[in-house]
């Protein structure tokens, strides 16, 4: 199919305009506060229309095995859905399976498998992909769609099988409040991530997120491990802004609550502001 580069909202706009008073078959996708929203125009009644979308998203390590994350939540009523991947890895392909959905696989070989999900619901997909070592150092290739450009990302896991006990706590306060909106609050929210891949090994950690009130990404703070990792970086990039800026709370919370779990901390808890 055609393959379209971004442009700016007031040219893509225009274009889509003119395309539409020619009567041709025209349609804008505009990304606003992370949401993309796809708009068509001339459309006949009754006529069916396919839609294809093609992602390019980092996979997580979790454990033992790779987790892709698609968001499908943001679906309307009445729209259905299908998802189709090919698989092809360097190494033996295990197994893949989702715990969100129902997905039908097919081996093509040891090292390529097909997969299909069908009747999406509101559920964001998540799909786990099993191979052997998986911490092994590997280069991945990355072209663009129209195949002018290129990146490649060297991957390595240190391994490190050190028992020492926890040695510092981290907790980091973004504010989410409206006036954060925009820019703003993706600023905050990069800074927050580059940090919270950046912790030392047996640290502890745990994300505050305040406006008018305060919620946290756990109960109490939690070990910094790949599984908590990713859980904090899904939850912080689904973050919304809004509400008045209440920062008291938050701060008596965070210095007054006492970990369920003892630890051996060598520094004294010390909030971060993001």
């Amino acid at each position: 199919g055609d393959v379209y580069k971004r442009q700016p909202k007031n040219v893509g706009a225009l274009k889509y305009t003119d395309s539409i008073s020619s009567g041709d078959l025209a349609y804008l996708m505009t990304l606003e506060n992370g949401f993309a929203n796809l708009t068509m125009g001339n459309v006949y009644p009754n006529q069916n229309v396919n839609v294809k979308i093609k992602i390019v998203k980092s996979l997580f390590v979790v454990k033992d095995h790779w987790a892709l994350e698609l968001p499908t939540n943001l679906m309307e009523a009445g729209i259905t859905g299908t998802i189709e991947m090919n698989v092809k890895c360097a190494s033996e392909i295990l197994m893949i399976k989702s715990e969100t959905h129902e997905i039908q696989v097919k081996q093509i070989n040891k090292n390529e498998s097909h997969f299909k999900v069908n009747n999406l619901n509101y559920e964001d997909f998540w799909v786990q992909i099993y191979v052997p070592q998986i911490n092994l150092p590997r280069v991945l290739v990355q072209s663009s769609l129209d195949k002018e450009e290129s990146a490649v990302m060297l991957s390595f896991v240190p391994q490190l099988n050190s028992e020492s006990t926890i040695t510092g706590e981290y907790i980091f306060m973004l504010d989410v409040s409206g006036s954060m909106s925009g820019r703003p609050l993706e600023l905050a929210k990069n800074a927050c991530m580059m940090f919270l891949k950046s912790l030392p090994p047996k640290s502890a950690f745990n994300v505050y997120l305040f406006e008018t009130s305060f919620k946290t990404f756990f109960s109490a703070s939690v070990d910094y491990n790949q599984e908590n990792l990713t859980k904090a970086l899904s939850d912080l990039e689904n973050t919304q802004s809004g509400g008045g800026t209440h920062l008291l709370e938050p701060i008596r919370d965070c210095l007054l609550y006492t970990s369920p779990s003892p630890r051996d901390l060598s520094t004294s808890r010390m909030p971060s502001s993001a």
